[in-house]
C-alpha cells in the first residue's frame, strides 16, 4: 500500500509539471526565423527549468522584452515576481534598452555565482558582434546564462540534470541558426578554457 501511494505521489508531481511554462513572458520573437528556431528554444528551457524545479524546488523563469520603459529592471523584475511560484529566479532582458537583470527570492544568491554567470556566461555573447538579427544574440546569451544558472544550481544541491548542455553549450547550435554558429562556437571555447583553467588552479 505504501508503495502504491508513494508511486501515486510521484506520478502527481510529474505531472504538475507537465504544462510548466519557464518562460514567463515573451514579446522578443513570437516565431521562428532564420537565425532562431524560437519553438526549440522553448522546448528546451522548459525541459531544463522542469527538470530543476522537480529536483531542487527551485524555479527559474526567463523574461524576454523588446521594452520595459519606464521602469527600471529591478523594479520590473519585482512587480512580476508576485505571480512566480518560489524560490525562484528571474532573468529578464530588455533587447532595445540593451539591459538586463538576474532577480531572486530569498536565498538565491547562495544558490550560484551570479557575478560569474553575468562576466563569463552572459556578457561575452552580449558583447559580440553578429550580422543580421540582433534579437538572437540576446537570445543565445540569456539561453548560456539560463542554463548556467541551472548547472550550478544542481551541483548545489548534489543533482543531476539530464537536460543539462555542458560547459560546451553543444545544444545550443540546435536552437540558433547559422548567424549566430561561430560567435556561441567561439565564446564557448573561452569559456571551457576559463573553466580548465580554475580546475587546475583549485
Amino acid at each position: 500500500m505504501k508503495s502504491i501511494l508513494k508511486f501515486l505521489s510521484s506520478l502527481m508531481l510529474i505531472l504538475s509539471f507537465v504544462h510548466a511554462d519557464f518562460i514567463y513572458e515573451n514579446d522578443l520573437i513570437l516565431e521562428n526565423t532564420p537565425t532562431v528556431n524560437i519553438d526549440e528554444f522553448k522546448k528546451k528551457v522548459n525541459l531544463l527549468g522542469t527538470e530543476l524545479s522537480q529536483k531542487t524546488s527551485w524555479n527559474i523563469y526567463l523574461v524576454l522584452k523588446k521594452e520595459i520603459d519606464p521602469l527600471p529592471m529591478l523594479q520590473y523584475q519585482q512587480k512580476i515576481a508576485n505571480e512566480l511560484k518560489a524560490p525562484y529566479i528571474i532573468l529578464a532582458i530588455a533587447h532595445k534598452e540593451k539591459r538586463y537583470g538576474i532577480y531572486g527570492s530569498k536565498g538565491y544568491r547562495e544558490q550560484f555565482d551570479i557575478d560569474r554567470v553575468k562576466t563569463d556566461y552572459i556578457e561575452p555573447i552580449l558583447g559580440s558582434k553578429i550580422k543580421g538579427d540582433p534579437r538572437a544574440k540576446y537570445l543565445a546569451a540569456m539561453y548560456n546564462g539560463y542554463t548556467e544558472i541551472a548547472e550550478q544550481i544542481a551541483e548545489k544541491n548534489n543533482v543531476s540534470l539530464d537536460n543539462a548542455i555542458g560547459s560546451t553549450n553543444k545544444n545550443i547550435l540546435s536552437v540558433l541558426g547559422f548567424a549566430l554558429m561561430s560567435v556561441v562556437v567561439a565564446v564557448s571555447g573561452v569559456l571551457l578554457y576559463r573553466k580548465i583553467f580554475r580546475r587546475r588552479q583549485s
